[in-house]
């Protein structure tokens, strides 16, 4: 057994010391030996004290290694697999659970690893997005060795699919190496997790390796379905055309170039419908979606998932069509939660970037008669440039704002406030109270309109806050329901 633990060594097993951003797993490779440990694998030579019985292999990358011998080790699962990848700022979990969710209604049974859970049995018909039958997610995108075991457990239990969620951490640390996607999905790009990528572009650099990997240990995908309102995207797939030819290449959104093209978007409180053109070769077909789902942004979720799926299952799209219209919203994504107390509309969204602010609060100013609050704060120990932006796009969109607490972490939630703070322009309608909690009574006391609709921003599916090192349980509906 090769593991990157070295507390879970048993002897006999093989210990792979990982070089990470944090810590560097060769500290504790002599805690490895001393464990039973009859190989190792590293980027550092053999140091001369190490007991002859003990093999050594010194590798220029320990990542990418740790991927390759992850593949090997569970079988190469995504070789029996059709994985469909999807990476982008926004949108990752609901183009994932759509995926799933169309692969289900088509009979191919389908696995997900998503920010939200990891499930290696196949969705039930009848199972709404909300309720979790996973094990919750500790990462969007776990490492390379419980990543392959999940793939593994799937196909053990008669999965012959899999949606999972790719984020730019996991590209960049090379945890999909060895991977390989019938299908990856581009949604977007804006700004996030600069704390760690420093640039945007080094943040599209790392998103870019899904499709045009820059390893021999990664392979492209057989299909690239990639959203070409977003600059970004264009970028993309000009690259992907040029550099990878075996890729088939396709492009969705609403611009008149996209290969799937939504038009007549028609919006209302209970749903969402339009149509997509779809351009294959010198023909155009078309096809109309009815959802449940609400919004511009989530026209383009589901476009998404119908491209991806007919593009690389081989599935008509009007088929598709008719299995949609039953899709279920994702949990924490414009999810609805009743307060009782207050007339007006709540909603519950994982919105925690500028642009994702954005398009959730043009989706709700449409629907809105009234006035539309938002309730949101900012993560710490995170993207701090952010922080300002969001509360621009927050003052810009809605009538009233609360800033609150999100996930402070190790920073005084007092300080992230204040950066919020000063992207809100003087004279806007804006209330400060840093605990979560009383922050949402405060949303049920002013919302007094049934025509008024309160976003709570930020948190979404999370059951938790994470001040200083404490993990406490907090849920955005229990606040919205109690009593």
């Amino acid at each position: 057994m090769i593991t990157t633990n070295s507390k879970a060594i048993h002897p006999g097993d093989t210990f792979l010391a990982v070089k990470g951003d944090a810590t560097d797993g060769a500290r504790f490779i002599q805690n490895a030996i001393d464990a039973g440990a009859v190989r190792i694998i590293a980027e550092v030579p053999r140091p001369r004290n190490t007991p002859a019985c003990v093999e050594w292999e010194c590798v220029p990358d320990s990542r990418i290694a740790a991927a390759r011998y992850a593949c090997t080790q569970a079988g190469n699962p995504s070789q029996s697999l059709s994985v469909f990848g999807v990476t982008g700022t926004n949108g990752k979990t609901t183009v994932a659970n759509l995926i799933r969710w169309l692969l289900t209604g088509a009979g191919i049974p389908c696995g997900l690893v998503s920010t939200i859970e990891n499930d290696v049995y196949p969705l039930p018909e009848s199972n709404p997005f909300g309720s979790l039958l996973g094990k919750p997610a500790l990462n969007t995108t776990p490492g390379p060795f419980e990543l392959q075991n999940l793939f593994r457990s799937m196909l053990d239990n008669r999965c012959r699919a899999a949606a999972i969620e790719v984020s730019s951490h996991a590209l960049a640390q090379h945890r999909t190496d060895g991977t390989r996607f019938s299908a990856a999905v581009f949604t977007n790009l804006t700004q996030d997790h600069l704390d760690y990528h420093h640039t945007l572009e080094a943040y599209f650099a790392a998103k870019r390796r899904l499709f045009i990997p820059d390893t021999s240990s990664a392979a492209p995908p057989a299909c690239a379905i990639i959203q070409t309102d977003d600059p970004f995207g264009q970028r993309l797939a000009a690259d992907c055309r040029s550099l990878s030819p075996q890729t088939l290449c396709r492009t969705y959104g609403f611009g008149n170039s996209a290969d799937f093209r939504i038009r007549s978007l028609r919006l209302s409180p209970n749903g969402t419908t339009f149509e997509i053109a779809i351009r294959e070769d010198s023909s155009v077909s078309a096809c109309t979606i009815r959802t449940h789902l609400l919004g511009r942004h989530n026209a383009l979720n589901l476009t998404a998932a119908l491209a991806a799926v007919s593009s690389a299952a081989k599935i008509k799209p009007a088929r598709l069509a008719d299995i949609l219209e039953s899709a279920p919203p994702v949990r924490g994504r414009l999810e609805p939660v009743h307060a009782p107390d207050s007339p007006a509309s709540f909603f519950i969204d994982y919105a925690h970037t500028p642009d994702a602010i954005e398009n959730v609060c043009r989706t709700l100013r449409e629907i809105t008669k009234g006035r539309l609050f938002i309730l949101f704060g900012a993560g710490g120990d995170r993207d701090r440039t952010k922080r300002p932006r969001m509360g621009e796009a927050a003052a810009r969109l809605a009538d009233a704002l609360i800033v609150t607490s999100d996930n402070p972490r190790s920073e005084n939630p007092d300080e992230i406030i204040r950066e919020i703070l000063a992207g809100i322009p003087s004279g806007t309608t804006c209330r400060v109270e840093p605990d979560r909690a009383k922050a949402i009574r405060l949303a049920r006391r002013l919302a007094t309109s049934p025509d008024d609709t309160v976003l709570i921003a930020g948190k979404g599916h999370e059951t938790y806050q994470i001040i200083g090192s404490q993990t406490l349980s907090f849920d955005d509906r229990n606040a919205v329901r109690a009593p």
